[in-house]
């Protein structure tokens, strides 16, 4: 009888932790997936917009996004980054790209930054 049961335990474990492996996010992937270059350039056409840039300014924040997404990925290629790294070369990005923008547009490139966030699957608690 207690083989019967010390099976069922191991049996019961062995599918629970299948079930925990399945359940998982893949360990290498951190953060939202790098946008492609569609992506970043219809990033640049709606930000262009919301935010009136002339060609100047455009080229001028296409450039910086260019230089940013190409740090992002070199980061990523050495492995899995630091938080604070990642949040460092945002911070930079939002520096510069300010430093392209008017007073009126910097106050709107917030707006476009809170609306435009990445949701991690919070927003569905926040519903409930």
């Amino acid at each position: 009888m207690s083989i019967l049961k010390s099976t069922f335990a191991f049996a019961m474990l062995a599918i629970f932790s299948v079930g925990l492996a399945i359940a998982q996010p893949p360990a290498d992937r951190q953060g939202p997936p790098m946008p492609d270059a569609a992506q970043i350039e219809a990033m640049m056409t709606k930000m262009s917009q919301e935010l009136s840039l002339s060609s100047d300014q455009q080229q001028q924040v296409q450039q910086l996004f260019d230089q940013h997404f190409k740090a992002v990925e070199e980061k990523m290629a050495n492995g899995r980054p630091e938080r604070s790294e990642m949040k460092q070369l945002k911070d930079e990005l939002d520096q510069q790209v300010n430093a392209v923008l008017s007073e009126e547009q910097q106050a709107l490139y917030e707006k476009y930054k809170k609306e435009n966030r990445p949701q991690r699957g919070r927003k569905e608690r926040r519903e409930k």
